[in-house]
């Protein structure tokens, strides 16, 4: 039973986190978009969908995409967790 309550949280947790990301992606494509501008050092270190940067709407599709992968495969690394430690 705790482990139920236990893989609640994370599945909970992970649609909080998407849903975050999900709903601020044009502010961060702002923020990314202003940092490849203002300190191009450190938009090549962490330069992501630079070849959609010129397009908005495709860039905040691949991001809301890359989201979705990011936050299932996290959360499925919990859950994985979770159920090996409960089932010994």
């Amino acid at each position: 039973m705790a482990s139920l309550v236990s893989a609640v949280i994370v599945v909970v947790m992970g649609c909080i986190v998407f849903w975050i990301f999900w709903s601020h992606a044009p502010k961060f494509y702002e923020f990314h978009r202003g940092l490849r501008q203002t300190n191009p050092v450190i938009f090549k270190m962490i330069g992501f969908n630079e070849k959609w940067l010129s397009n908005p709407d495709l860039w905040i599709k691949h991001f809301r995409f890359y989201v979705a992968i990011v936050v299932l495969l996290i959360s499925a690394i919990f859950l994985t967790f979770l159920f090996e430690s409960s089932a010994q």
